[in-house]
C-alpha cells in the first residue's frame, strides 16, 4: 500500500503516508481538501504528491495513527479495540467531528456513552460532556452531565448544597454545562426535596429529558409466541407503552399482514392518538449468546395518522425467525423493541426532501451504477478515480488504493502497474488504468454489489445481505477470485446462519458446491449436512435416502459422494431410527472424523523464546485429520531471504502422495475474532518424499503478529489452525507450485 500512497500527513514534525481515495471515502472534509489542492490531472500530466499539516494540527501523533486506522479499517471499530484506546477517545472524537467521519463519530459516541461509570472522574466527565456538545452529540453530553448531577445530589443534604457545589464547577465549566447540570439538579428534586433528589439515577434522568425531549424506548416481551394466531391477517397487539409524550403499541402479525407478506413477521408500530411525525426503528432481540439483533429503520420520519401505524409486512421470514441457529425464539419468547424520536411537521418535510435526493443513490440503477458503491460521495469522489473497471460494456469509476485495501488480487495488480509507470512518472505522466478481466463473466449488479461491499464494509450486514440474497453466489465466487477476505468472511458468515432457513434444497446445495470452488470447507459441511438431514427425515431409511440422493445428479461427484457419506454416517447400527436424529451439527462432526475432510489447531506457548533468525524453524505434534497424520513446520523469521519478518509455515504429513485442497488459519484470540487466512483454490500435491509439504512463506508480517492492537499474540500464545479435505491419491505434477510463483502463493517445503 504505501507504493501506492499519494499524499502525506505532517503531524509533530513526523511524516505518515496516507491515500487521498481511502481518507476522501471515510471524511468528507477531506474529501473537499483533495478535490480541490488536486485536481483530477489530465492523462500525461503531472499529479504532485500533496502535504497536509493543518487539518491535524494540535492533535497528538497517537490520536492521528489511531484515526487513521480507523479510518482505514472501519470494521476495527469495536467496543474491545475503543476500550483499549480510552485515554484517546476525547481526541478521536474531536478528530472524526472535525474532519466530519460519521462512522467513526458514531462509534466513539457509543464508546464513550457505554463507558460512564463510578470510575470515571469527574474532571473526564465533564470534558467529554463539553467535547459532546461540540461535536453536536446531545446523546454523550446529556449522559455525561446526568451522571454528574447523580453524583453532586449523592453527596449532598438537599437542594441548595447541590447548586452551592455545582458553582464550585463554575471556573471549569462553560455556561452551557452549569445550566444543564442545575436543570438536572433541579428536574431530580421534584416535590420533596432531598429524598427524591438523593434518589435520582442516571437512566432515570436520561429517561425523563428524552421523554420530554420527544425521544425514547419501549420493549414488548411476547411469551409463548408459537401459541400465536399465525394466519394471514390474524393480527395481535401489545399493551399500550408510555413513551415521547405519547402512547405507542406493537400491532404484529406473525403469519403477515396480507398474502404479498405471507410467510413473514409483520411488525408496525402505532400511537394511540395520531398527528405525530417521528423517527423510528423497530429490532427483534437476538436472546442468544451472538447478539445479533434484527433493526430496521426507515430514512426518513413518517407521519403516524389516527388509528394508523408505521412498519414492515416483511419484518422477517418466519422460518428465518425459528432458526437454531438465532435467538430470537429463545424459551419460545420474543423480544421486540422500538425507538422513537418525535419531530416538527417542518424537520420532517425538510428530511423527506433531502431524503428523496440521496434515496436513489443507495438503490441500483443500471444507468447510475456508480451511485450505488459511491452513494453521497459520488461527485466527489469520481473526481479522484484513477481506473475504470468495464463491465459488460459499462464503465465504472473506480479508485485503485481502496480497492487495493481490501482485495490482494487487484493490490498486486495496482502496484505491478505503478511499478511500471515510474518511469512515465518521473517524466510526469501517468494513464489510467483500465481493467477488464478479473470481472469478465460477472454481472453489472454482481460487480456494482462487490464495490459496495468493499467500499462499505460496515454495510455487511444480514439485514443488507437477505435483501441480494439471490446475488450471494456470484459475490462469494468474485469476492474468492479477488481475494477480499473481509467480504469472504462476512459472507460466509451470513450464508452459515441461513442454512437452517434455506428456502430450498437446491439453494443449498448451489451454496456447498460454491462453498467448494471457494475453499469453505466449513460453509460446504454446514449446507451439505442440512441436505442430509432433510432427506434423512423425508426417506425414514437409508435405503430411500440414498434412492432420494439418485435424484442430484445435477451435482458435482464430490457433492454427492460427501452426502452419501454423511447419511451413511447418521444411520449406524440402529438404521432408521438414529437416522432421523441426526443433526446437522453432528453429521458435520462425524464427516470430519471419519472422511476426508479435517481440521485440527496447534497452540504455541512463548512464542516470542522461538528463534526468530531467518530459516530456523520449528515442528508441532502430529495431528490426526481427514484419516492421516499431519503437523505444522513454522519459521517465525521466515523461510528464506524473501520472506524474511514473515511468519512461514507449512502442512507436512507423514506419509504423502496425494492431493489435497488445504487452509492455514493464525487466530484472532481478541474480542475482534479478525483471523489471519490463506487457503488454496484447486487441489496441491503432497509428494511422497518424507517431510514434504504445502503452505505459504508469507502467511503474516511479525509487525501484524506483535501488534498490540492485535490479539494474535495474546498472553504470548500464538493459535495455528488447519482444515484439510483430500481430493485424491493420484499426483499431477502439472498441479505443483513452483519455486518462482509470488509469496503469496501456496509453495513447497521440503
Amino acid at each position: 500500500m504505501e507504493a501506492l500512497a499519494d499524499a502525506t500527513l505532517v503531524v509533530q514534525d513526523v511524516e505518515l503516508p496516507v491515500h487521498s481515495q481511502v481518507l476522501s471515502l471515510q471524511s468528507r472534509v477531506l474529501l473537499d481538501m483533495f478535490t480541490a489542492v488536486a485536481p483530477p490531472a489530465k492523462e500525461g500530466a503531472t499529479q504532485p504528491k500533496v502535504v497536509l499539516k493543518e487539518p491535524f494540527a494540535g492533535h497528538e501523533l497517537y490520536d492521528v495513527a489511531l484515526f487513521l486506522r480507523f479510518v482505514y479499517r472501519p470494521t476495527d471499530l469495536t467496543h474491545a479495540n475503543l476500550a483499549t484506546a480510552r485515554g484517546s477517545l476525547l481526541g478521536l472524537l474531536r478528530l472524526a467531528h472535525k474532519l466530519d467521519v460519521p462512522q467513526l463519530m458514531q462509534a466513539v459516541g457509543r464508546q464513550m456513552s457505554e463507558s460512564l461509570s463510578s470510575t470515571v472522574p469527574q474532571a473526564e466527565l465533564l470534558a467529554w460532556a463539553e467535547a459532546a456538545d461540540q461535536c453536536c452529540n446531545s446523546d454523550l453530553r446529556l449522559r455525561c452531565l446526568t451522571e454528574v448531577a447523580h453524583r453532586l445530589a449523592q453527596g449532598s443534604s438537599d437542594l441548595a448544597s447541590a447548586f452551592s457545589s455545582t458553582a464550585a464547577l463554575a471556573n471549569s465549566c462553560d455556561h452551557s454545562t452549569l445550566s444543564t447540570l442545575l436543570g438536572l439538579l433541579t428536574h431530580a428534586s421534584g416535590t420533596d426535596g432531598a429524598s427524591r433528589l438523593r434518589a435520582i439515577t442516571p437512566a432515570a434522568a436520561v429517561e425523563a429529558l428524552q421523554a420530554s425531549a420527544g425521544r425514547g424506548t419501549f420493549e414488548w416481551v411476547v411469551e409463548h409466541y408459537s401459541q400465536l394466531p399465525c394466519g394471514v391477517g390474524r393480527r395481535t397487539e401489545s399493551p399500550y407503552f408510555r413513551v415521547a409524550a405519547s402512547e405507542w403499541s406493537f400491532p404484529i402479525y406473525p403469519g403477515g399482514d396480507k398474502e404479498a407478506a405471507a410467510g413473514h413477521l409483520s411488525v408496525f408500530i402505532k400511537p394511540k392518538h395520531g398527528a405525530v411525525h417521528a423517527r423510528y426503528s423497530i429490532t427483534a432481540v437476538d436472546q442468544g449468546p451472538t447478539k445479533l439483533d434484527w433493526c430496521l429503520a426507515p430514512a426518513e420520519p413518517q407521519c403516524f395518522e389516527a388509528g394508523s401505524g408505521w412498519g414492515y409486512p416483511k419484518f422477517m421470514k418466519a422460518e428465518a425467525l425459528r432458526s437454531e441457529f438465532k435467538g430470537f425464539l429463545k424459551g419460545d419468547r420474543l423480544v421486540l423493541r422500538a425507538s422513537v424520536e418525535v419531530v416538527t411537521a417542518s424537520a420532517a418535510a425538510q428530511a423527506k426532501a433531502g431524503g428523496k435526493k440521496g434515496s436513489a443513490a443507495g438503490s441500483f440503477d443500471a444507468e447510475q451504477p456508480a451511485a450505488f458503491y459511491l452513494l453521497d460521495s459520488r461527485e466527489g469522489m469520481e473526481a479522484l478515480a484513477d481506473a475504470t473497471l468495464v463491465v459488460q460494456d459499462v464503465k465504472l469509476p473506480v479508485h485503485s488504493q481502496v480497492l487495493s485495501l481490501q482485495s490482494r488480487v487487484l493490490l498486486d495488480m495496482f502496484t505491478a502497474v505503478a511499478s511500471q509507470d515510474d518511469p512515465q512518472a518521473a517524466s510526469g505522466s501517468k494513464a489510467k488504468v483500465v481493467l477488464r478481466e478479473p470481472f469478465a463473466g460477472y454481472s453489472l449488479f454482481e460487480v456494482s454489489l462487490f464495490l459496495r461491499c468493499a467500499y462499505r464494509p460496515a454495510d455487511l450486514t444480514p439485514a443488507n445481505l437477505d435483501a441480494v440474497r439471490g446475488s450471494l453466489l456470484g459475490l462469494l465466487r468474485l469476492a474468492d477470485q479477488l481475494d477480499a477476505p473481509v467480504v469472504m468472511h462476512a459472507l460466509a458468515a451470513y450464508m452459515g446462519d441461513c442454512v437452517g432457513a434455506a428456502a430450498a434444497q437446491t439453494e443449498l446445495l448451489e451454496w456447498a458446491e460454491a462453498a467448494e470452488q471457494c475453499c469453505l470447507p466449513e460453509l460446504k459441511m454446514r449446507c451439505l449436512a442440512e441436505v442430509a438431514h432433510r432427506l434423512a427425515r423425508a426417506g425414514g431409511s437409508l435405503a430411500s435416502s440414498f434412492s432420494a440422493t439418485a435424484g442430484l445428479a445435477g451435482c458435482s461427484q464430490s457433492t454427492l459422494s460427501t452426502l452419501l457419506s454423511l447419511l451413511a454416517t447418521g444411520c449406524g447400527p440402529a438404521g432408521a431410527p438414529r437416522l432421523l436424529e441426526t443433526t446437522p451439527a453432528a453429521a458435520v462432526e462425524a464427516q470430519e472424523a471419519s472422511g476426508n475432510h479435517g481440521t485440527f489447531q496447534w497452540v504455541v506457548e512463548r512464542y516470542s523464546r522461538l528463534s526468530a533468525v531467518r530459516g530456523d524453524f520449528v515442528y508441532s505434534p502430529y495431528f490426526q485429520a481427514a484419516g492421516m497424520e499431519w503437523r505444522f513446520k513454522i519459521y517465525p523469521g521466515g523461510e528464506s531471504q524473501d520472506s524474511a519478518g514473515h511468519l512461514s509455515a507449512f502442512l507436512i504429513p507423514r506419509h504423502g502422495g496425494f492431493n489435497a485442497r488445504y487452509a492455514i488459519c493464525v487466530v484472532d484470540q481478541g474480542p475482534a475474532k479478525e483471523d489471519l487466512h490463506r487457503q488454496t483454490e484447486t487441489p496441491k500435491a503432497f509428494r511422497p518424499t518424507p517431510g514434504a509439504g504445502q503452505g505459504w512463506a508469507k502467511v503474516a508480517r511479525a509487525a501484524q503478529l506483535y501488534g498490540q492492537a492485535n490479539g494474535y499474540l495474546k498472553g504470548d500464545r500464538l493459535v495455528l489452525r488447519a482444515s484439510v479435505e483430500v481430493t485424491g491419491h493420484s499426483i499431477n505434477e502439472e498441479q505443483q507450485p513452483q519455486q518462482a510463483q509470488q509469496a503469496q502463493q501456496p509453495q513447497r517445503t521440503d
